[in-house]
């Protein structure tokens, strides 16, 4: 075998070497691109589970804020109605309030 057989034979070698790198690399950019691809579709699948969660309870804190509203609200109506009409009282405070604009500043 001469010497240019041995430089070709290693040439050879050398390509079929960059080749099976250059495969070697392109799997693992492929792996990796599924990898995150998965990683991320399992985040968003994650987040939205999360944020679905979330918004379930911030329907019923305020189903329960409004009703606990209403309630409070129609006590109070009730309350206001049942009270009696203290018109003497009224007038009485009336009246201060209008002598105590007539007096000099």
């Amino acid at each position: 075998m001469g010497d240019e057989d041995i430089l070709q034979r290693l040439i050879d070698t050398e390509k079929a070497s960059r080749d099976l790198l250059s495969q070697a690399q392109a799997e693992a950019d492929s792996r990796l691109a599924e990898a995150r691809r998965l990683a991320d579709e399992g985040k968003r699948k994650a987040l939205e589970a999360s944020l679905r969660a979330l918004e379930e309870g911030l329907e019923a804190a305020k189903a329960k804020a409004r009703a606990e509203y209403e309630a409070e609200l129609a006590a109070y109506a009730s309350s206001l109605a049942n009270r009696p009409i203290e018109s003497e009282a009224f007038k009485i405070c009336l009246e201060a309030i209008r002598r105590a604009e007539s007096l000099p500043c």
